[in-house]
């Protein structure tokens, strides 16, 4: 759970990312995320090494889902994005977001059910997230908020990403239920060893993990 600052000359050594007070570095995982000077509208130029868990914060309209869309390859952009070695710019943009799985915090949904949006080998990942099998046979639009939520991360899970991108995973959960979206989040990554960027408004990740605070589309000390 590493968050990484750049050299003096605004560049990261490649591999390398620093930690915070300490004047040594060490390799960052193989699906850290590495951002060099991203803008797009409205956003940047932003620096950071993500390795882990890494909450992003701000008020409404500071830069938090754009950043995350950048990311995802969603919207144009400038600088440089990698997944440890692997450069956004090396594949297309289905495939990167393959490996750097999105979740807005409103998802999309191309059938009448839940259902049909699974594979045969899914990994039932919504029992964990405390939905029973019976809610995938229901109507979309006879979903709840926070059902339609867990569903669309547990339809991300399935895909097997190496790194998250979390829009306020969380807002439309009633507190049971977003103790077990956090447990389950969380243990997903350690056993991935998996990069997670969470855009949270209120607790989040929870436990201690590093925190970033975005303002006007910059980052701003917490």
């Amino acid at each position: 759970m590493t968050l990484g600052a750049p050299t003096a000359s605004g560049d990261f050594p490649v591999g390398q990312v620093f930690e915070p007070g300490i004047h040594r570095v060490r390799p960052v995982g193989p699906n850290a995320l590495v951002v060099q000077g991203l803008e797009a509208a409205h956003l940047g130029p932003l620096s950071f090494v993500a390795d882990g868990v890494v909450v992003i914060r701000g008020v409404s309209g500071s830069g938090k889902t754009l950043l995350l869309r950048a990311l995802a390859d969603l919207d144009p952009h400038r600088g440089r994005v990698s997944l440890g070695p692997m450069d956004q710019t090396e594949m297309s943009a289905p495939e990167w977001r393959r490996r750097v799985g999105y979740l807005p915090a409103e998802s999309a949904w191309w059938h009448a059910t839940p259902k049909p949006h699974f594979g045969a080998k899914t990994g039932h990942w919504w029992r964990a997230l405390g939905l029973s099998d019976d809610r995938l046979e229901v109507s979309i639009d006879r979903l709840s908020s926070g059902e339609r939520q867990r569903l669309a991360l547990a339809r991300l899970l399935d895909l097997a990403p190496s790194a998250l991108l979390l829009d306020e995973p969380d807002a439309h959960l009633d507190p049971e239920s977003a103790t077990r979206l956090r447990e389950t989040i969380r243990t997903w990554a350690a056993r991935r060893n998996a990069t997670v960027l969470w855009v949270a408004h209120g607790l989040g990740p929870g436990r201690g993990a590093p925190e970033l605070l975005l303002e006007r589309g910059t980052w701003v000390k917490p």
